[in-house]
């Protein structure tokens, strides 16, 4: 409905890109470790064993035991591995970004071409020495492994072996990181409302936009807008967030309060508007876009299975990208890489799409119809990620390319 929308939205898949580490991943897990990790997730034990190479990102691996464990260019990002027994693995180019290590133990842990820079350390133990977890507590067995609080920089500097920033940004506490972020978004916004809407033209005004009925201005087209662009923002800022410092759910619960704190704003803003008003059709899906950036944080599963994406094709020339329906697809997508069954089989690159779209909204002299679909496409983000692209594969998450899903469908009008 709005371009600002969508900025937003693409901007935060941007930022994914320029927060992840660029890392090698193996081509293909083999049975061997396959097996290995059935084991860990079930007995939480794999002494010695091999998991080198495996995507493990937002398992839940708290407290497990994989003292001397092969764990090189393992994928760990925002994965739970507080209070584990990491003692002797093997870490080399292991990826860690957003990963929770409250309280792990990683004494005689090889780290080579590893950065912990975006893992949490709050209580980490590293070669007898433990991570305070806040400043000034002496041990790790000062505070329980979950406990959430800040490394000291001097701790932190030792860890990485690097220097640290001492820009006025870097001497943030983490709280007023995040307030200054989304006063700057809902400024920028605001601002821009101001410049190319027409907020400030009205008093307070409601909207009556409905849903997705063929008289209204988008078909609907707008809500699915409205859903991804709050799910895929909140998704960005839980990465933001987690490389402050927060543990993994924590920042995703501040970044989805964020994410519909930004829209909401723009609502508000709307409201001013002779043209637009307050709409609590586009805030119900703003909610239900950051509830599900939550649902997918929790379940990690799910997540391995489904994406939520949309796809920019060239049926008309272009107005303006961010609003363009007539341009647009919206799907949910089913990865049958995301199954235990099939990831190594020759379906872990095949995916079922099915989503919805409008055309001729806002072109004059056209017809207007809304549609369902479905189609089936090839796992991009599968094949990037095995071959090292792994920041380009995060993007395909969320943005499908263009004319790679063959489509049937059902036209309402």
């Amino acid at each position: 409905m709005k371009r600002t929308i969508h900025t937003i939205a693409s901007f935060a898949c941007l930022q994914a890109i320029i927060l992840g580490n660029a890392h090698w991943v193996s081509a293909a897990a083999s049975i061997t470790t396959e097996q290995n990790l059935q084991q860990l997730i079930t007995t939480r034990s794999c002494r010695g064993c091999n998991l080198a190479g495996l995507n493990l990102t937002r398992l839940d691996l708290s407290g497990v035991d994989v003292e001397g464990a092969d764990l090189s260019h393992t994928k760990l990002s925002l994965t739970n591995l507080s209070g584990a027994n990491l003692k002797n693995t093997r870490l080399n180019s292991a990826v860690f970004a957003g990963t929770d290590l409250a309280g792990a133990d990683l004494r005689g842990a090889e780290l080579q071409d590893t950065s912990l820079d975006n893992a949490y350390l709050g209580g980490a133990v590293f070669d007898d020495k433990a991570i305070p977890s806040q400043a000034g507590s002496p041990s790790l067995s000062a505070t329980p492994p979950t406990a959430e609080v800040a490394v000291s920089n001097l701790d932190a500097e030792a860890l990485t072996g690097g220097t640290l920033s001492d820009s006025w940004w870097s001497r943030q506490p983490k709280s007023k990181k995040m307030l200054y972020t989304n006063l700057t978004a809902a400024t920028a916004i605001g601002i821009w409302g101001l410049t190319t809407w027409d907020y400030g033209t009205a008093g307070f005004t409601m909207g009556d936009e409905g849903w997705f009925g063929h008289d209204t201005k988008y078909g609907g087209a707008d809500k699915f807008g409205h859903l991804w662009s709050t799910y895929a923002f909140s998704d960005a800022l839980t990465g933001l967030y987690t490389s402050w410092g927060y543990a993994p759910e924590k920042a995703n619960i501040y970044a989805a309060l964020s994410s519909w704190t930004v829209q909401f704003a723009m609502e508000l803003g709307d409201a001013t508007s002779l043209t637009q008003g307050f709409s609590w059709e586009d805030m119900t899906m703003n909610t239900l876009g950051a509830l599900t950036s939550v649902v997918m944080q929790r379940y990690p599963e799910l997540d391995r299975k489904i994406d939520l994406r949309v796809e920019y094709v060239f049926n008309v020339p272009v107005q303006g990208i961010f609003d363009d329906y007539s341009n647009q697809y919206y799907s949910m997508v089913l990865k049958l890489d995301g199954f235990n069954a099939l990831e190594n089989t020759f379906l872990k690159y095949v995916e079922f799409s099915a989503g919805y779209y409008t055309r001729g909204y806002g072109e004059p002299d056209e017809e207007q119809t809304r549609s369902l679909f479905a189609g089936i496409g090839f796992n991009f983000s599968r094949l990037l990620n095995q071959n090292g692209w792994e920041k380009t594969g995060k993007v395909l998450e969320y943005i499908q390319i263009p004319y790679t899903v063959p489509k049937v469908s059902y036209d309402f009008d």
